[in-house]
């Protein structure tokens, strides 16, 4: 299956995608192509820009046992991320907090939603309808320290599952690019202001 990346080269995954997997494949060589599919979405920045648009369109969302939730949903509400990221520890040696970053991508699945169709009747949170209507399709965790580009590699529990998807989220990734830079030139706009007052505090005395 060949997928596209912004200012990347198309490439093509290694083993194909999902439609040609079989049951009669050995379970070794399943864990295999789930951890290559792992470290592609690492390589290609598939991850990063997860992270873009749930850290910048998203909205926060209210999950017991989770601080700082972040959810963005596609616009026909077919794809949603869930995002978070929270300081965990103070490190001396590097002066930094050590920080852990989670996401999670699912999919619209119609046979998941029939399965949960009494539970998706009687709930009025817009999380539960997504967690029992669809299906993850990437789900990864990785920590950095704070003063530090994050490095994302495969961890435990890791999921990537190529497919189509991922055009929506590299479609997202441009606008997320977007109202990052606006947001941070209107912070910085505010800061502007705010010092020429305090500097100008003074001019009719």
């Amino acid at each position: 299956m060949a997928v596209a990346t912004n200012l990347r080269v198309t490439v093509s995954t290694t083993p194909a995608g999902p439609a040609q997997l079989s049951p009669q494949t050995a379970l070794a060589e399943h864990r295999e192509i789930k951890a290559a599919w792992a470290s592609l979405a690492a390589d290609l920045g598939y991850l990063e820009n997860c992270w873009e648009v749930v850290r910048w369109q998203g909205e926060p969302v209210f999950c017991q046992g989770h601080n700082r939730l972040l959810l963005w949903r596609s616009q026909d509400g077919e794809l949603a991320i869930l995002g978070s990221e929270n300081r965990k520890t103070f490190n001396p040696d590097e002066s930094a907090w050590l920080v852990e970053r989670q996401i999670s991508v699912w999919l619209k699945n119609t046979a998941e939603a029939a399965h949960n169709q009494g539970i998706l009747r009687q709930t009025n949170s817009d999380l539960d309808a997504i967690l029992f209507s669809s299906r993850c399709v990437s789900r990864h965790t990785w920590t950095y320290f704070e003063v530090k580009t994050p490095i994302l590699l495969p961890q435990a529990g890791t999921l990537f599952i190529p497919g189509q998807w991922i055009a929506k989220i590299l479609a997202a990734s441009l606008e997320a690019k977007g109202a990052r830079q606006r947001t941070i030139f209107d912070t910085g706009e505010a800061e502007h202001q705010g010092l020429l007052a305090e500097l100008m505090a003074g001019q009719h005395i």
